[in-house]
């Protein structure tokens, strides 16, 4: 019995590996073997908000780019690890990497007029993914492989609704991180604040378990992973392999729908408190 219990992880893992092997994971960093998605440009939508002379401006550094891989290494190591990254370089592609998800903003400039009442005073500057005028549709996803098994094994993924997201943002940066020009021009009728070379992190989205953006950010390696963890009964070896499938199946959409595009931010002006 113990023999074939070691044929049988000893299976799982060839079978993972060649599912490793066939898209590289290159879902993650969106371009191992010409399958990369550095979303260049990293295009913003600025929602220029003026209220009685309060004025929004953001730049990019040029060529600005953002990795969608994961941040460090993970190796399989249990019968259920479904998923891991690669540490193949061919080709320019890679697993992971220090930096993934994160991308800078060259300045955020705000302009404040120096007669804007005390309940229209910014307080910080908002950052999200823009769902306006059809932006950043790449980002939706209607389709769950897991919601059907061959072999009727449950939906573990939890995942409700018709409609998902792969990545996630929303983070206010407090204007007490800005610098105040107003020494430099108190001429002026107005108040100048700047904000350089200021990163952004971008978040992992509700198609990989994560319900709210100021919650846990589970990473895909993470919600694959933990599917048939202490699952009861144990998993076969055949759900187990059409777990990988389907695994590999979604990833694979994620890459397609992620390649060559531009991801669109929306900037806006906090007047209330922040949190």
């Amino acid at each position: 019995m113990k023999k074939k219990n070691k044929i049988i992880i000893g299976a799982i893992s060839a079978f993972t590996l060649v599912s490793v092997a066939t898209i590289g994971f290159s879902s993650w960093v969106i371009g191992v073997q010409q399958q990369e998605v550095d979303v260049e440009g990293l295009q913003l939508s600025v929602d220029t908000v003026e209220n009685d002379s309060v004025f929004l401006d953001v730049t990019l550094p040029a060529e600005e780019t953002v990795k969608i891989c994961e941040p460090s290494k993970v190796t399989r190591t249990e019968t259920t690890d479904i998923v891991g990254t690669s540490d193949t370089t061919s080709s320019g592609g890679i697993g992971f990497a220090a930096d993934a998800m994160t991308f800078s903003l060259d300045t955020i400039t705000l302009r404040v007029g120096k007669n804007v009442s005390s309940a229209n005073t910014p307080k910080g500057v908002k950052f999200t993914l823009s769902k306006e005028d059809g932006k950043n549709t790449f980002n939706t996803v209607k389709t769950n492989e897991f919601a059907s098994s061959e072999d009727g094994w449950e939906d573990k993924t939890g995942r409700t609704g018709s409609s998902w997201t792969y990545l996630a943002l929303e983070t206010t940066i407090a204007l007490t991180e800005f610098t105040n020009d107003s020494e430099t021009n108190s001429s002026a009728s107005y108040t100048t604040y700047t904000l350089e070379d200021k990163q952004l992190t971008l978040l992992w989205g509700t198609f990989f378990g994560n319900a709210t953006v100021s919650g846990q950010n589970k990473k895909p390696t993470d919600f694959y992973n933990s599917l048939y963890k202490a699952a009861e009964p144990a998993p076969s070896f055949d759900i187990l392999m059409e777990a990988a499938t389907k695994a590999t199946t979604e990833l694979k959409a994620m890459n397609t729908k992620m390649t060559n595009k531009t991801i669109t931010l929306k900037a806006e002006v906090v007047t209330g408190v922040i949190a």
